[in-house]
């Protein structure tokens, strides 16, 4: 039946252990060392990605920080250009109704001073014809023809007179 030989059984074992200690020594030391300095790399790159990613939102942060400061900049230059060019608006409109104003001054005086002048022409023609009218009728015998004929000729030469001044 079953022979058992100890020997043999004993032989095995210790050729399993030897092989096991050969095994530990020569490859899972040096299978162990590989998959250890594998994960540090794998720690390693994952620690690098992480502190990238971290720069990286740190960077988009600080980007949008300035963004915003730059659209508050740009808005503030934009309300106060847009002041200055209302209150540079305002200053000509200003000035120009001062200029309009000081024009229309300048046209009333003138225009009174023209009337005045044309007043004083009118006043001394109507004077010298008055006189000129008086002379005649003082020079010529006083018929109620003549003095009617003298009125007719006073008038036509008013008239004359005034329409050289309408034109």
């Amino acid at each position: 039946m079953l022979d058992i030989d100890f020997a043999n059984i004993l032989y095995t074992v210790i050729n399993i252990l030897l092989l096991c200690l050969i095994f530990r020594i020569f490859l899972f030391k040096r299978v162990d060392k590989i998959l250890n300095e594998r994960k540090q790399e794998a720690d390693y790159a994952n620690e690098d990605a992480v502190k990238k990613a971290k720069e990286a939102d740190e960077a988009r942060k600080k980007y949008e920080e300035e963004l915003n400061s730059f659209n508050d900049k740009r808005d503030d230059l934009m309300r106060q250009t847009k002041d200055e060019a209302y209150r540079e608006h305002e200053k000509i409109l200003d000035e120009a109704r001062v200029q309009a104003l000081e024009i229309l001054d300048e046209a009333k005086v003138n225009a009174k001073i023209e009337s005045e002048r044309q007043k004083k022409v009118y006043e001394a023609e109507l004077k010298e014809m008055v006189v000129d009218a008086a002379s005649k009728i003082a020079a010529t015998s006083h018929t109620e023809e003549s003095d009617k004929l003298l009125y007719d000729k006073f008038i036509e030469e008013a008239k004359g007179v005034k329409n050289n001044e309408a034109k």
